[in-house]
């Protein structure tokens, strides 16, 4: 898979169809490789490699039964071979060269019997990943076969470069229509919505996908006939909790529903869920708790147990003691996570907005970690580390890092910054640090780290000092911001957290983050003081996805 083929000619791009182990780029515009071309087949070929990296190193990876499908032994010679040529032209396929796979062994009996029609010796086979947690990652987009969205191929009398045509002119389509880009999966459904033990469901599993994921197992005459008889129950392409029972309605409510299935992963696994906690959810700010616990429940449970990230954007916290917060999610479920702002000893934290991620066990393009420096266990803590991460990217990631917890003296002025420097594949250098004559005791940051070439996500990291500098302070800021570079198919979620804090130490700490007139297209920041507290400045994170 370590090959990109880019040709003026659909036709050639049967390297791809033909193989699934070259990446094709077709030159549309009849100007040969331009630098636009070049890195969107560079990042076609990052997101195909993706599927190869196994999804943890340690531990085996989990097989699983994904569907059925009628095969000829041709067929199944060429799946089990693993060799070139796991596609054969001279069969018809309407929705382009790829793989058929049905979640109800009875139509896949049906497609078997039709083979035999055609006077090609058949079988139903099973049909399994070799990674389960791998097979999150393609993409996958939800389709009722009757809309007409997309056109049908016929290879059988077309000519090479029509059938090529029409394969680059479905990548084309999907993503300009649903923001979905190849390699994807295909499920089509009759008429949505269906109930699951009524419906007739196809998957198309494109070539690239197809190589690097997927095994057969050939089943007898006989046990096919035992399983029609005794289970039609329909096998989940991804589990149910994920939201197998996805329904898409008519006319452009429907349009909008498969619009949220041709998310970057199916059941919006692979892009982060937002949620958040506010303190004054359970106390009000004149009545502060050193410990302030809440629960959050996910709006669609996860298979496993989550991995989670949070940040404080909101911190209103005494003067007259020590600065001292955190969040915890020390216990949590694939249903919910039990949340806790703390503060200790004889800090009082008025209130606090804690921004939590939430990354589908899946979701493994996306790394997550925390780190803390703690100066009162170890003076020599160092400001700056190494953080190494568990499996490399195929290019250097983006990195964002915010803060989750702090305990600064509150005899000096209370300055703080994280950020990620000196980042590659395998990972970046950590900081954690303070200026000036703070006395810093102790610091934990989180991080996210994702592909740099990750659709429908943007980062970026702002300060106040973008607005007036630091020696001017005020208590309200904003500046508008482009999403540049990102398309988004919807109004993104957005995650802020701090990660810069310079703030006089006379008066209370706070100090608020928050976005607002966010659109497909950008948002305007604002960080904000209040009352007589002084911000010098102060800088957070952004993160704006598609869920």
């Amino acid at each position: 898979m370590d090959v990109i083929h880019f040709d003026d000619e659909a036709f050639n791009n049967a390297v791809r169809i033909e193989t699934g182990t070259v990446t094709f780029k077709l030159c549309i515009n009849q100007q040969g490789m331009t630098w636009g071309l070049y890195q969107e087949g560079i990042s076609h070929w990052h997101r195909v490699k993706n599927l190869t990296i196994p999804s943890n190193s340690g531990v085996p990876p989990e097989r699983k039964l994904i569907g059925y499908s009628g095969l000829s032994t041709a067929w199944i010679n060429r799946i089990n071979a693993q060799k070139e040529g796991i596609v054969d032209p001279q069969f018809p396929y309407r929705w382009g060269y790829c793989f058929y796979i049905t979640d109800d062994v009875g139509l896949a009996e049906f497609f078997r019997d039709w083979e035999v029609r055609e006077g090609r010796q058949s079988y139903v086979n099973e049909v399994w990943v070799k990674d389960y947690a791998v097979w999150a990652r393609p993409n996958k987009i939800w389709i009722p076969e009757h809309s007409g969205d997309l056109p049908q191929m016929n290879n059988m009398n077309w000519s090479a470069e029509s059938s090529g045509q029409n394969q680059e002119a479905r990548d084309r389509t999907i993503e300009s229509k649903w923001g979905v880009k190849a390699p994807y999966t295909v499920h089509w459904m009759p008429g949505m919505p269906i109930p699951q033990n009524q419906r007739i469901t196809e998957m198309m599993v494109y070539t690239q996908t197809h190589w690097a994921l997927i095994d057969v197992i050939t089943l007898t005459n006989e046990r096919a006939a035992e399983l029609v008889a005794k289970n039609r129950t329909p096998v989940s392409f991804l589990p149910p909790a994920q939201g197998v029972e996805y329904h898409a309605a008519p006319g452009d409510q429907g349009r909008g529903a498969k619009v949220c299935l041709a998310s970057a992963s199916y059941g919006l696994a692979a892009m982060p869920s937002l949620y958040q906690f506010d303190t004054r959810t359970t106390h009000p700010i004149n009545a502060p708790e050193v410990d302030t616990q809440g629960t959050i429940d996910f709006t669609r449970p996860f298979v496993a147990r989550p991995r989670l990230a949070n940040g404080f954007r909101e911190l209103d916290i005494s003067k007259d003691a020590d600065i001292r917060f955190k969040s915890t999610m020390m216990y949590f479920t694939p249903e919910w996570a039990d949340v806790h702002v703390v503060a200790w000893d004889d800090t009082t934290l008025y209130s606090a907005i804690a921004d939590v991620c939430a990354l589908a066990p899946g979701s493994l393009q996306y790394l997550v970690g925390e780190h803390m420096r703690n100066l009162l266990v170890n003076p020599d803590d160092p400001a700056a580390v190494r953080v190494e991460f568990d499996r490399p990217f195929p290019t250097p990631p983006k990195v964002v890092t915010f803060l989750n917890s702090l305990d600064l003296d509150k005899s000096k002025g209370w300055r703080f910054k994280t950020n990620a420097s000196e980042i590659d594949v395998n990972g970046f250098t950590l900081h954690l640090e303070t200026w000036g004559d703070t006395i810093l005791n102790s610091a934990q940051v989180g991080w996210i780290a994702y592909p740099e070439d990750e659709t429908h996500i943007f980062s970026t990291s702002v300060n106040t000092q973008e607005v007036r500098p630091f020696n001017q302070p005020q208590a309200t800021q904003s500046k508008a911001l482009t999403f540049t570079d990102v398309e988004f198919w919807k109004k993104p979620d957005v995650f802020v957290a701090l990660n810069w804090i310079d703030i006089d130490n006379k008066a209370n700490l706070r100090v608020r983050a928050y976005v607002d007139s966010v659109s497909q297209q950008g948002l305007t920041w604002h960080i904000d003081s209040w009352s007589d507290t002084v911000l010098y400045s102060a800088g957070a994170s952004i993160i704006a996805f598609n869920p």
